[in-house]
């Protein structure tokens, strides 16, 4: 190797130990991120349970409400609606 000096193996054998290392990491890092993604995954999936459940018994709230109302509403089972143009007013 003609044009090779001691400097320039050194600098290329550190650079290649150097990607080597990192190419190694990344692979290794995988399983970790993986696992990590499912956690969060989860955490999200139990989050929304919880919303969700809170939306049906706030929906089943108001439709308990909205019943009661019908039921206990003497004013819309007395009111007809005005004939030939008579007003309420």
């Amino acid at each position: 190797m003609p044009f090779v000096s001691g400097g320039f193996i050194l600098m290329f054998s550190v650079l290649m130990g150097a990607l080597i290392l990192v190419g190694l990491g990344g692979i290794a890092h995988v399983p970790f991120r993986r696992r990590s993604v499912r956690e969060a995954g989860d955490r999200q999936r139990l989050y929304a349970a919880h919303v969700l459940g809170q939306a049906v018994a706030e929906l089943n709230a108001l439709l308990d409400d909205w019943r009661n109302g019908l039921r206990s509403s003497v004013a819309l089972e007395e009111w007809r609606p005005a004939r030939g143009g008579e007003g309420d007013a």
